[in-house]
């Protein structure tokens, strides 16, 4: 009888990946840079999500190359992000025409010029917001039972809106019953 052989020796069992170093790798890079996502990147690769996941746990220079691509594009959009926020200039070029006169003929020229986009509020209201939630975020705390609305200008501790909701409370029975409700007796 012959001996069994090693476990790293074995065939292994299954089909065989399709995952290509060479070929995978410098694809997924390519498109992480560009901002794509996973799920636009597995389909590319033509496979499931799923299976890319795996690929992603199973060989770590994908994932590495994945993560250092994406923190560039992720960077890329932040810088657009700010230039929008506070506004900026750029050159450009645009086509002339030009009369000649009374015999009817015309003249077309480039022209260069400095075009000035102003800033965004919108983009101006999402960089504050997360990058100094605890000065501008828009906190608006919910009490259902009671039907009202704490708003809040910052964050506040579950001992703050206690406090609001118990004056809050008080108004509403001073003032007399809630639509849908009876006062308290």
């Amino acid at each position: 009888m012959t001996a069994r052989k090693p476990k790293d020796e074995l065939q292994k069992r299954g089909r065989k990946s399709l995952f290509r170093p060479e070929y995978h790798i410098r694809i997924a890079e390519v498109a992480a840079k560009y901002g794509a996502t996973d799920e636009e990147i597995a389909e590319d690769f033509g496979i499931a999500l799923s299976n890319f996941k795996k690929w992603r746990v199973k060989f770590p220079e994908l994932e590495a190359a994945l993560k250092e691509n994406k923190a560039a594009a992720d960077a890329r959009m932040e810088r657009s992000l700010y230039r929008r926020g506070i506004g900026y200039s750029y050159r450009a070029e645009k086509v002339v025409v030009e009369s000649l006169g009374n015999n009817g003929g015309s003249e077309a020229r480039v022209v260069e010029y400095t075009e000035t986009m102003p800033p965004d509020p919108t983009s101006m209201i999402f960089w504050l917001k997360n990058r100094a939630p605890d000065r501008w975020r828009d906190v608006q705390r919910i009490d259902a039972a009671m039907g009202h609305y704490v708003i809040s200008d910052h964050p506040m501790t579950e001992e703050e809106w206690a406090k609001e909701r118990a004056i809050a409370d008080k108004t509403i029975d001073v003032v007399g019953t809630v639509v849908g409700q009876e006062k308290k007796q």
